[in-house]
């Protein structure tokens, strides 16, 4: 019996001495909008990437409130300002958006249905999103009937309009083309907001998978995703 109990031990130590490390985690939160094109720009590990998608006042609080992350990618850079600078290492400016009116492929031909306050408008809430603060300002002068619906964030929107439980939204250009079954409505100008200006931070004691990311984000190849995915240059008035 002591043969076969030192066997049995000798066997367990020889197979936990060959199994794989677990990598390291990297925490990034990030804006909701931004998820495809970061899990995109990762070149870590598949498994070392811990994503927290979300709206980005959300993110935010969360993270002043004790949440651990090691970079921020943000849908207003005006949200830095909340940020103890003493945690910032380095921040910058990578991508800008519009905003435009979807609908279903076979919903509204134009914009006039919001005419009628039988209509269901979807947008991202304010006080949770980036999204919502720049489709309130976009919408400040225009004449609109609709009953509007306020969501969490850009992906709640999307996913409202697309189940049909709400005939048109307000969304970031660049989500459309995630999305099949929704397109852009002609016929309301929504240019009257803010400059959208999209923030990376990274934070002190990043690990190198976070920095990676970071300099990804504004290099050519990140650059190119951010374009392939319907976002646009940062102006350089805005950096």
């Amino acid at each position: 019996m002591k043969k076969l109990a030192s066997l049995i031990c000798l066997l367990l130590f020889l197979c936990g001495g060959c199994s794989k490390p677990t990598p390291p985690t990297t925490t990034v939160f990030c804006a909701a909008s931004l998820s495809k094109v970061a899990n995109e720009l990762w070149s870590g590990p598949a498994d070392s990437l811990s994503l927290h998608s979300g709206g980005s006042h959300t993110l935010v609080t969360q993270y002043l409130a004790g949440a651990q992350a090691e970079l921020l990618l943000l849908a207003d850079a005006s949200l830095e300002q909340r940020l103890p600078a003493d945690k910032i290492a380095e921040s910058s400016a990578f991508a800008s958006n519009r905003l435009v009116l979807a609908a279903q492929q076979d919903g509204p031909a134009d914009a006039n249905l919001l005419l009628h306050d039988s209509v269901l408008l979807a947008l991202a809430d304010p006080k949770s999103a980036p999204l919502g603060v720049y489709s309130e300002q976009a919408l400040k002068n225009a004449r609109i009937a609709a009953q509007r619906v306020y969501l969490k964030d850009a992906t709640a929107v999307l996913s409202t309009l697309d189940l049909g439980h709400a005939d048109m939204a307000v969304v970031y250009a660049s989500d459309l083309g995630h999305w099949p079954g929704l397109r852009e409505v002609p016929g309301l100008d929504l240019s009257g907001h803010e400059p959208i200006l999209y923030l990376a931070v990274l934070l002190e004691g990043a690990g190198p998978e976070a920095r990676q990311l970071y300099q990804d984000l504004t290099s050519e190849r990140g650059q190119a995703a951010l374009k392939a995915a319907g976002f646009t240059a940062v102006a350089a008035s805005a950096q």
